[in-house]
């Protein structure tokens, strides 16, 4: 079962990457760096809305389930109902917009965020009762999002002087997929069951607002970057936040595997150990992370777009020192859902997000797209310390974070004075056996 559900997240993460990788190129090599900065901005704007769909879909339904205070057949239907309608309404808005040929930035940024709407809460569920065809859901999986991608390159290929009218209707396309997708998915719900217990729909409701208040904070920068910095600043900050936004599946999938072992731990003891060993892994994967972007962003925006990358590079190399800050957070949000502390995330939710807000509207103006990456980056350390130090209750995990981290002060020292190849022999030799060390450490827990 875990198995299928990580191919499923891989899926999901391999068809993302492909369709970041395919804006990167597309927008800044064919529309410019200003086009790129007003469809991220518009598409930041869209899934901010688009989060009320979402409302903490997953995380509720495995809580639900594995307490056994919500009958699975009831919520599932519920849910699943209320994401095809505000996916079908924002569906609707970006057709409209195309089909009067005009804003097709905004008609763009309509069907991404209905791509966001992947149903894959559903796709999951299915894998746990076993009626599911893997191998199946993990393939729609990927082509609802990078299906995108390869039909947009191929349109880019054969129309002459594409715009972004060209990217509208490419996305209008791929509907078709998410169509296929919610069939298959709906054909997988059983038949209805008993009503919904009232202490899972207080808890719905809990993780729907801790979501929205979570998006509104990653997002709202993007969104106030355009009238406070302009476009170009918004591009340069999308280019950065694209590569990184990337990698962060991988917490995701990480999260999604243990989440349900967190709930089902038969003692406290047992379930602090599986998540200290998982967050032990996570702080690794992001400083793996930190050290890739660190040393191979620059190649790899180049390739992909061009000289319009270059200025993306400080806001990169910036936003890249918070993976491992964002990794694991990723994984202590899971933490206390399974501690049953929902209205804590919700708290530190909301002031986070009137953090990076006042801040992103003092710094943004004077340093532009830097200014919103240090505000991202001291709101994602706030709900760091916040979550670990109080959620979690352990100065002695922090003192582990801070010294699994060490190896990059010789990873950045090197890169700064000897080059990329020594850099990356520093990283290998610093990190590989570590990894080992928490591959083994997670077997023995599981």
């Amino acid at each position: 079962m875990l198995k299928s559900i990580l191919l499923l997240h891989v899926a999901h993460l391999t068809g993302r990457l492909l369709y970041v990788f395919f804006a990167l190129w597309y927008l800044n090599r064919f529309l410019g760096i200003e086009a790129k900065g007003v469809w991220a901005g518009l598409f930041s704007l869209f899934s901010i809305l688009s989060v009320l769909s979402n409302m903490g879909f997953e995380v509720w339904l495995s809580r639900a389930v594995a307490a056994g205070n919500i009958d699975r057949a009831r919520a599932q239907r519920f849910l699943f109902q209320t994401k095809s309608g505000l996916w079908l309404l924002c569906w609707l808005i970006g057709a409209v917009l195309v089909a009067n040929g005009a804003y097709p930035a905004l008609a763009s940024a309509a069907f991404g965020v209905a791509l966001i709407f992947d149903g894959i809460g559903v796709a999951q569920q299915a894998i746990y009762e076993g009626k599911s065809d893997t191998p199946r859901l993990a393939a729609m999986s990927f082509f609802k999002v990078g299906g995108f991608a390869i039909a947009a390159a191929l349109a880019a290929m054969i129309v002459p002087n594409p715009d972004l009218d060209v990217f509208a209707w490419c996305f209008a396309g791929v509907l078709g997929l998410r169509v296929c997708f919610g069939q298959h998915a709906w054909s997988l719900l059983p038949p209805e069951g008993k009503p919904i217990d009232p202490e899972a729909v207080r808890s719905f409701l809990f993780m729907g607002a801790y979501t929205l208040v979570t998006v509104l904070y990653f997002r709202i920068d993007q969104v106030m970057l355009i009238p406070l910095a302009g476009e170009a600043a918004a591009g340069n900050y999308a280019n950065a936040y694209d590569l990184v936004e990337g990698t962060l599946f991988i917490s995701g999938a990480v999260a999604a595997v243990l989440y349900p072992k967190l709930v089902q731990a038969e003692d406290e003891t047992r379930r602090a150990r599986l998540f200290d060993t998982a967050f032990a892994g996570l702080t690794v994967i992001g400083a793996c992370g930190v050290c890739g972007m660190w040393l191979f962003g620059k190649p790899v925006g180049g390739l992909l777009a061009g000289e319009a990358f270059d200025g993306a590079l400080p806001v990169l190399y910036l936003l890249a020192t918070c993976l491992p800050i964002m990794f694991a957070n990723g994984i202590l949000s899971r933490w206390l859902f399974a501690r049953n502390m929902e209205r804590f995330a919700l708290v530190t939710g909301v002031a986070a997000t009137l953090l990076n807000m006042a801040g992103n509207a003092w710094a943004i103006p004077r340093w532009g797209a830097q200014g919103a990456t240090v505000m991202t980056i001291l709101t994602e350390g706030f709900i760091f310390v916040a979550w670990l130090l109080v959620g979690r209750g352990s100065w002695l995990l922090l003192g582990r974070w801070l010294l699994l981290l060490t190896p990059l002060i010789a990873v950045h020292q090197s890169w700064i004075r000897l080059g990329t190849p020594s850099a990356v022999l520093v990283a290998a030799t610093c990190y590989t056996p570590i990894g080992v060390w928490l591959i083994r450490g997670w077997r023995a827990e599981t």
